[in-house]
């Protein structure tokens, strides 16, 4: 556990419980986050099971009109 400054949070992008690995170079203390993989959209679908129906907040997304220049 690592305490820092929010400011400091920021520049990393980390938040609280973030995961970082530390090392000891030269007498610094070397702090590097460890970052989420990247995955493709499909990679991503993948974990979706798609026989669950759909809840309230999906229903009201999926119906909702429009609002800027989305094509559809």
């Amino acid at each position: 556990m690592l305490a820092l400054p929010p400011a400091v949070l920021d520049l990393l992008r980390l938040r609280a419980g973030s995961k970082a690995n530390l090392a000891l170079e030269g007498g610094r203390l070397i702090l590097v986050p460890k970052t989420q993989p990247e995955c493709t959209i499909d990679e991503s679908l993948t974990h979706c099971d798609e026989s669950l129906p759909a809840d309230d907040e999906d229903r009201a997304w999926l119906e909702a009109k429009p609002v800027g220049n989305e094509l559809l």
